[in-house]
């Protein structure tokens, strides 16, 4: 049996987001490898030999709660549907070539999921279990059996931040706040900002930012980065990004340092968190910039790498850093004028 209520399931992060791609899985109390399947294709003949596997650095269990097909035609390339036993995929075979290649699928239901992985790997070690059932509450007179201890919070969000990992994030933000839904969560996350730092005008209906209605405006989110005790708890936290200078090229020689988030859609980037100037003196910053016109063009099977997005993306970094060197330079120069007047 598995128990996957501690959370409330969530089908998936944002509904608005292309069928196929890993970072919008679904979301529940029991998730397992960020509830992604690896899917790889194999050419045999003039077919394709599909596996799919719940890969980790040691171990590729195969997985059969999640199914693929190969399908002919001029559909889509990815197609998904959902019983109550599978997860049934199908991938057109006009968009795989000729080549062995592969890729990650989200899960949209990440109980059954990882009770499969589990019963394939307790097979593997000669422990033969039947096969997973769900159970929406944990029966009476249930014994603890054996427990594992995370890492500590702040390394789970250090990691969660260095690699972007929305469901991380999201999982985080239902624990947190408690709420039965991802948009309650959001909410009461919206409440929280407004009595902790006294944000304005916050609307959040995540924790991981993939949905795009979420609102905070650079300057509610400066408020967040230097409210009480922000900086000290947050800083240690964030990446290390590299300087560049006005060029694009790496900058060693201006002794900058900056410790930030980046938050990325298509047609829209985001940047926030820390700048050490020269002399010394922290500052907090947020950049945000969009063009909310072409991305409201895009289908929804065009956003997982639409045309430009990456030429604008490459653009609006450059702009951030060329701003960061601004404030640094006259807030810094500011700063070293002070202390020279004092002495």
């Amino acid at each position: 049996m598995i128990y996957d209520g501690a959370l409330p399931w969530v089908r998936e992060i944002d509904a608005a987001q292309p069928l196929q791609v890993g970072y919008n899985p679904g979301i529940s109390g029991l998730n397992l490898n960020f509830n992604r399947v690896f899917l790889e294709w194999t050419p045999e003949g003039n077919d394709f030999n599909l596996t799919l596997e719940a890969r980790s650095e040691r171990v590729r269990p195969a997985v059969s709660v999640v199914r693929a097909k190969i399908v002919d035609g001029k559909g889509p390339v990815f197609t998904y549907s959902q019983s109550a036993a599978f997860e049934d995929w199908t991938v057109n075979k006009r968009a795989l070539g000729r080549k062995k290649g592969g890729r990650w699928l989200p899960v949209r239901a990440p109980g059954a999921y990882a009770g499969d992985v589990m019963h394939t790997l307790a097979r593997s070690h000669g422990i033969v279990l039947r096969p997973a059932e769900r159970i929406a509450a944990l029966p009476e007179g249930a014994r603890l059996l054996a427990s594992h201890k995370s890492p500590v919070l702040e390394d789970i969000v250090r990691g969660m931040l260095k690699f972007s990992t929305n469901l991380t994030a999201e999982s985080l933000g239902l624990t947190a706040s408690g709420a039965g839904s991802l948009v309650a969560s959001g909410a009461a996350k919206s409440n929280w900002s407004k009595a902790r730092f006294d944000v304005r005008r916050p609307g959040f209906i995540d924790h991981s930012g993939l949905g795009d209605q979420t609102k905070l405006t650079a300057f509610d989110m400066v408020r967040i980065l230097t409210g009480s005790d922000a900086q000290r708890l947050l800083q240690p936290l964030l990446k290390e990004l590299r300087v560049l200078d006005a060029k694009g090229d790496l900058d060693t020689k201006s002794g900058r340092r900056i410790f930030a988030k980046t938050g990325t859609l298509n047609f829209v980037s985001g940047l926030a968190g820390y700048v050490t100037t020269p002399v010394g003196r922290d500052l907090a910053f947020a950049i945000y910039s969009s063009d909310l016109d072409r991305r409201s063009k895009l289908s929804r099977a065009e956003r997982e790498r639409p045309r430009g997005a990456r030429g604008w993306d490459s653009r609006a970094r450059r702009m951030q850093q060329r701003l960061i060197a601004r404030w640094t330079t006259l807030y810094g120069d500011l700063e070293q004028k002070a202390q020279l007047s004092e002495q």
